[in-house]
This record gives C-alpha cells, structure tokens and sequence, in this order.
C-alpha cells in the first residue's frame, strides 16, 4: 500500500491563499468542496514508514528476542533501537545544558536582557 487516502475539504482561509498566490479563478475549488488524495510515502511521518533492510543477526539473538513476546522480533529490536536513540539525544541535551551554562557571555547577555512585561 502506498499510503492513506486523505480526504481534504477547501476552506475560505484556503481559497485565499490560493488567489494569493496567483491561482487562476477557474482553478480555484468551492469552499467546502472535498477532494481525495492517496497520501504519498514521501510525506508520511518518517517512523510510520517500513523499510525493507536486509541484514545478519547473531543467532543467540534472534532466537532471545522470538521467544521474548508474542510481539514481533522485528517490533521488539525497533523498540530497543528507539529507546538507544532516546538515550542519545537526553545525553546530548545534558551536554548542550552543560555547555551553555559555562558559556560565561551567554549567560552575562542573559542577565543583561530586559525582563519582558
């Protein structure tokens, strides 16, 4: 399947974007008029997408994460992989806090800036 079908209704705010920008009257839907749309793979969340990777796993591995759950392997190693990846970015954020808060300037032009009312 490439994607969902997406049913999208033309609103007034729409309709004057699309004079805005030039669209010839002729061309222009009626507001409230649906149009359908097969959603395409290019514009999908990127973590709703499935790609297809061929790749060697160590038996023991394998054989760990099959007897696990009555979830997939593959559902199971995609939720390990997310939880190192979350890992990696809070370890980043830690550093950027980190560095920012040693940032001697940063903070004096911090303290300097008005207060907003």
């Amino acid at each position: 399947m490439i994607g969902k079908i997406l049913e999208v209704e033309t609103t007034e705010k729409d309709v004057l974007e699309m004079r805005e920008n030039g669209i010839p009257e002729e061309e222009i839907p009626e507001i409230g008029s649906k149009r359908r749309y097969i959603r395409a793979r290019h514009i999908t969340k990127r973590s709703d997408q499935k790609i297809k990777v061929e790749m060697f796993l160590d038996a023991d591995i394998l054989d760990f994460r099959k007897s696990r759950s009555d979830e997939s392997y593959q559902t199971q190693i995609n939720s390990e992989l997310r939880k190192l990846i979350v890992k990696e970015k809070e370890k980043e954020v830690v550093e950027i806090k980190r560095k920012i808060l040693n940032d001697n300037d940063f903070l004096r032009e911090l303290k300097d800036k008005p207060k907003a009312a």
